[in-house]
């Protein structure tokens, strides 16, 4: 009698219990067995009964195959006639893909695989189960491109565990920046968690187009470390839908953009919509904890960062030029900024119709100064491109500015400044705002300021902001604090407000002259920040 069916079977041996048994009813057929039990072999454990035993035979070969196919399947022992891959430092890339090529899910156990610049390419409805201390590394090369796993036009796909690790410090090349160690183009509902991406030559992790997809989408990202590696920790440059958790990106060095985060579009038809990270953790990266650099798209930007510390990262958050009026918002929820080695949060040429960007309730912890006037201001809003003439939209709300011990700073608490006085600020809120110590003057003056609204600032420990110089030359419907001098061009308005208050007198020039040095005397039992 032929051998029963396991759920333990490795699917070689199912071929060759259900072939035997096959055999076996062939031999009773032939014999003219036509029993009572040969009638009841029709019927299933289900119940089911089949026209002929060989239907039955046909269907539960079929599932107990596609039961075996699920079964993960560790690469260094997989069913025969499969070669298993082996940790002996030689090229193990085209075992596993051997493996990837035959079965959905895969276990890389405790040990260290090299893979060549060729990489790994799972297929679709793939899952690759890692231990914790599994490494898939990529072997010493020149080469300007890889991917130790190349996800490419692919959907439902898992990794979890381990890591993925590059070659950065024995690459024999020194031209390219596109050495990944994850990249995942043109796919659809992927899940990476628990996994280490360090050392790349290019980025740790690199989101975008693939051959025949324009854009990834819904990729989730789950307690990943990415550290040490040359040009990004993770480039976000096409898709829709981005969810990480608890991601640590740090020691990004090597190759500009050199940023932990970097969303940066290729092209006008890139998406960049629906990003999400939710504490996320950027420190020590050689340029910006996280920066949009989204000029190339056509299409609206829809980001948001709630609980992102940035700590002692060269920059905080950055948003470099922007020049187009593609809308959409981009959206930091507390985020704690601190010990940044220039600017903090930084905003260089953001066009006023760009997407909004909304800072709220964020924390700067500010230790030193650094090396630019305008980077010593916790918020920067500086406009140094010619291309940009309003340079806006932007909402700051509930601001907190802490100096490490003694430290007070020189610098500004938020800076709107226009070098050489290039375009205007425009469309600027500053709501309820907190600062634990007034370095000089909350407000930096700018080239020209529009439509800026600063509203119930509330001082600290050192109390009254110190100012000699009128800030509000020049200003369209600039709202702020400053001495009682204004001067005010042909035609324009200026508002004050006063200590602790959110009372505002607003005066207006006749539209005759330029009253210059125009005395504004404050209600009775009012005074000015002086």
């Amino acid at each position: 009698m032929a051998d029963k069916l396991t759920n333990t079977d490795m699917l070689i041996d199912g071929y060759k219990k259900i072939n035997d048994l096959i055999t076996e009813f062939n031999n009773t057929v032939i014999s003219g067995d036509s029993s009572v039990e040969a009638a009841q072999a029709r019927v299933d454990a289900d119940g089911v009964d089949h026209t002929t035993l060989k239907e039955r035979l046909d269907t539960e070969h079929k599932d107990h195959a596609t039961q075996l196919a699920d079964v993960a399947i560790n690469i260094t022992n997989p069913p025969s006639p499969l070669n298993g891959a082996k940790s002996d430092g030689t090229d193990q890339t085209s075992t596993i893909q051997t493996i990837l090529d035959n079965y959905n899910k895969v276990v890389i156990p405790k040990d260290t695989f090299m893979i060549n610049t060729n990489g790994l390419k799972p297929r679709s409805n793939t899952t690759i189960f890692m231990h914790p201390d599994a490494i898939l590394k990529m072997i010493t090369n020149s080469s300007d491109s890889y991917s130790i796993i190349n996800l490419r036009d692919v959907e439902n796909v898992n990794i979890i565990g381990g890591t993925l690790e590059g070659e950065r410090s024995t690459h024999t090349g020194t031209t390219g920046q596109h050495g990944h160690c994850l990249n995942i183009g043109g796919s659809k509902n992927v899940q990476i968690e628990q996994i280490t991406l360090k050392n790349g030559w290019g980025d740790g992790l690199y989101i975008g187009e693939g051959t025949t997809n324009d854009n990834s989408e819904n990729i989730s990202l789950k307690n990943i470390v990415v550290d040490n590696n040359r040009r990004n920790g993770i480039s976000i440059v096409a898709v829709r839908g981005v969810f990480g958790s608890n991601v640590k990106i740090s020691n990004t060095n090597g190759q500009a953009p050199e940023c932990g985060i970097d969303i940066e579009p290729n092209y006008s038809k890139d998406l960049i919509q629906n990003i999400t990270f939710v504490d996320l953790f950027t420190t020590q990266n050689s340029k910006a904890g996280v920066n949009f650099a989204i000029d190339k798209t056509d299409n609206p930007v829809s980001c948001s960062f709630i609980n992102h510390v940035s700590d002692n990262d060269y920059m905080g958050i950055q948003f470099p030029l922007a020049n187009k009026e593609i809308g959409g918002n981009i959206r930091f929820e507390n985020p704690i900024i601190k010990h940044s080695q220039t600017s903090y949060i930084r905003s260089d040429g953001w066009n006023y119709l760009s997407p909004h960007i909304e800072l709220y309730r964020p924390t700067v912890i500010v230790n030193k100064d650094s090396t630019a006037t305008y980077s010593h201001s916790p918020i920067s809003f500086v406009n140094t491109n010619t291309a940009v003439d309003y340079n806006g939209n932007i909402t700051i709300e509930g601001l907190k500015v802490i100096y490490d011990g003694s430290y007070v700073g020189t610098g500004y608490e938020i800076a709107f400044q226009n070098d050489s006085g290039l375009g205007t600020i425009k469309n600027v809120r500053v709501l309820e705002n907190k600062y634990s110590k007034i370095a000089r003057y909350p407000i930096l003056e700018g080239g020209k300021i529009e439509g800026v609204e600063i509203v119930k600032q509330i001082e600290g420990n050192n109390a009254i902001p110190e100012s000699t110089t009128d800030y509000y030359s020049e200003h369209t419907n600039a709202i702020g604090w400053g001495t009682e001098s204004l001067t005010l061009a042909t035609g324009v308005s200026a508002t004050k407000i006063y200590e602790n208050k959110s009372l505002k007198l607003t005066v207006q020039n006749d539209g005759t002259n330029a009253d210059d040095g125009m005395s504004i005397t404050p209600p009775t039992g009012e005074t000015f920040f002086s």
